[in-house]
């Protein structure tokens, strides 16, 4: 698969930068100096790993049957959505092929309670975790749910 070389949003070596962050280097790192290293999210800059596809969105997973994945195969690294991937699902709903990660829409998310994100709690209290250690997960520096449940959130993130 080829994928637009156009970003969509920030890309670095472990997933995506800070939302609104300059990289003038253009190697997917906040400081384009080539560090992936990055600054801890604050609520301005973390990702839902539950989004839809949309221009800021990245594919960091692919859902499969394979019980040695758990649900799904985590990428080595984030994509950009572009059309080509959202055809390669074609003819099923991409987000039953692809995991997304997206900036979180805070108020603009109905599970956004105006501090946290009630659907990560409501995950990490009803749900078993689905894998003993935490998944290779190119969000898990941004992910929100990360920053909200630890660990216990993506014990669980391979089954959603």
């Amino acid at each position: 698969m080829t994928a637009d070389p156009t970003p969509r949003s920030t890309l670095g070596a472990d997933g995506p930068a800070p939302v609104g962050s300059r990289n003038p280097a253009g190697d997917g790192n906040p400081a384009g100096d080539g560090n992936p290293a990055s600054p801890p999210p604050t609520s301005t800059d973390t990702w839902c790993p539950s989004a839809a596809p949309g221009p800021d969105a990245v594919v960091f997973a692919v859902r499969t049957s394979d019980p040695e994945q758990h649900g799904v195969r985590y990428l080595d690294r984030a994509l950009p959505v572009t059309q080509e991937i959202l055809d390669l699902a074609d003819p099923v709903d991409p987000r039953e092929v692809f995991r997304f990660g997206a900036p979180c829409a805070t108020t603009g998310c109905v599970h956004f309670t105006g501090s946290r994100c009630s659907l990560v709690q409501r995950i990490v209290d009803q749900l078993a975790p689905a894998v003993d250690d935490l998944p290779p997960c190119r969000l898990r520096a941004r992910c929100r749910w990360f920053a909200e449940e630890g660990g216990a959130a993506c014990l669980r993130c391979p089954v959603i």
